[in-house]
């Protein structure tokens, strides 16, 4: 008697290089009474989860409140002002992942008091020294597990048309020219030369390129390098024309117009007054 084999569901390979995540730092600070900082503007994604109710964040004359227990999400570039809360100690970690599609909040976002990311944010309290970076590797995937799932509450809060963009797979065109990017961000690059490594007309590969990241090739290119380069003077100690050259600017002046038309400031004062920050905490 032959006897069949079971059915099994057949399994496929999941790219893992879709959201591929950069941590820049992770801290636990003491916010009382220091934490006043005017025109906040991280160089990357950023959370923040207090222990305590008391500290906010306020932005366009409007007041966000820092719930304690609660994850707040802030997008790069964004400009706020701090204001510390009596006995209150913040966790946060500032981080990077290329070739977001656009979707997510543009303002301070409260993703809720969500009993999976304040079992965490609990532990990284408990766990991290205060005023000090961790290179521990349980600090380091208890934030990586912080951010993934921080970064999933928000994506599922998407509409079903936007969540379709985020979706890809290895053999997308459009994702290899965001990897070349990052591979290659201090070379020369050219639309035409991503078209033609992507195999697509130029063209064609500019208007799906629009479409699914809200802006062109050649936009998304300057805006990568800028905030590579606003990450790497904020948590690098190179100076400033070894920065602009390895985010492949072509002389300071190039860079400091680049900089300062996306990020407000020039890019020693974006340092220094970032650098003033950390000391301050």
């Amino acid at each position: 008697m032959v006897t069949s084999m079971p059915h099994h569901p057949q399994s496929h390979l999941v790219n893992t290089e879709r959201m591929p995540l950069r941590i820049l730092t992770c801290s636990r600070n003491s916010l009382w009474p220091w934490w006043h900082i005017q025109n906040c503007r991280p160089a990357g994604w950023l959370l923040y989860a207090n222990d305590i109710d008391g500290a906010s964040v306020s932005r366009n004359g409007r007041r966000y409140p820092l719930l304690g227990g609660h994850t707040f999400f802030f997008s790069p570039g964004l400009v706020y002002d701090t204001r510390p809360g009596p006995g209150t100690h913040q966790v946060w970690t500032e981080f990077d992942i290329p070739g977001l599609p656009p979707g997510l909040p543009t303002e301070p976002t409260d993703i809720g008091n969500d009993p999976c990311l304040a079992v965490i944010t609990k532990e990284l309290h408990h766990r991290m020294h205060l005023d000090e970076n961790r290179d521990d590797p349980v600090i380091l995937n208890l934030t990586h597990a912080w951010i993934r799932l921080a970064m999933a509450r928000l994506i599922a809060r998407l509409p079903t048309t936007a969540i379709k963009s985020w979706t890809g797979h290895g053999s997308d065109p459009l994702q290899g020219a965001v990897d070349i990017i990052e591979r290659e961000l201090s070379s020369p690059l050219y639309v035409t030369d991503l078209a033609r490594r992507c195999g697509m007309g130029q063209q064609w590969f500019t208007k799906q390129f629009r479409t699914r990241y809200g802006k062109s090739p050649a936009q998304y290119l300057v805006d990568r390098r800028v905030a590579v380069a606003a990450q790497r003077l904020v948590h690098d100690a190179a100076d400033v024309d070894s920065v602009a050259e390895s985010c492949g600017f072509t002389d300071r002046s190039h860079f400091t117009r680049a900089f300062t038309k996306r990020m407000g400031q020039s890019p020693g004062r974006y340092r220094d007054e970032a650098l003033r920050r950390f000391r301050s905490g």
